[in-house]
């Protein structure tokens, strides 16, 4: 039988294997071209992504090759609020397979993608105890009930 400490560190070690192989599955090449599934801050000998979340998710794409990309859009995203912009001019939006496609671009552009942060509120019970559980795209961002000793999330409304 594990120790609490021997059980923690396994924990640990777990946890920073998954979130590598996460790292590591962010960008793949591809025969067609760069495939780009997390929307997360990377960089690699191809390309330099940053993501940011406020009432919109931007995703800007700095290109350091010339390959195509094609760009996987959550699900939840309403589809008419995906804006693609190249250098600053807005594209037409061509969607292959749930990912959005970028023709070749030549390497030190801007890419940048917008789309909307939908609100929803879900509930959950858990040991009798109903939970509103707030929502912004799939960021957890409020609860209600809530506790007042060390809460993990504000509290919703």
């Amino acid at each position: 039988m594990l120790t609490l400490k021997e059980s923690m560190e396994l924990a640990g070690a777990n946890l920073l294997h998954t979130l590598c192989d996460i790292y590591q599955g962010i960008v793949d090449s591809t025969a067609a071209g760069l495939r780009i599934n997390f929307h997360f801050d990377y960089e690699d000998e191809d390309l330099h992504l940053s993501s940011t979340r406020n009432q919109w998710a931007t995703l800007q794409i700095w290109p350091k090759t010339s390959k195509p990309l094609f760009v996987r859009i959550p699900r939840w995203a309403p589809p008419d609020s995906v804006h693609l912009r190249v250098n600053e001019k807005p594209v037409p939006n061509q969607q292959i397979d749930g990912f959005l496609f970028v023709e070749r671009q030549q390497p030190g552009g801007q890419i940048q993608i917008e789309y909307a942060l939908p609100e929803r509120t879900t509930s959950e019970t858990t040991d009798e105890v109903e939970y509103q559980l707030s929502w912004r795209g799939d960021d957890l961002v409020g609860i209600k009930p809530n506790t007042d000793y060390l809460p993990f999330y504000p509290t919703g409304p």
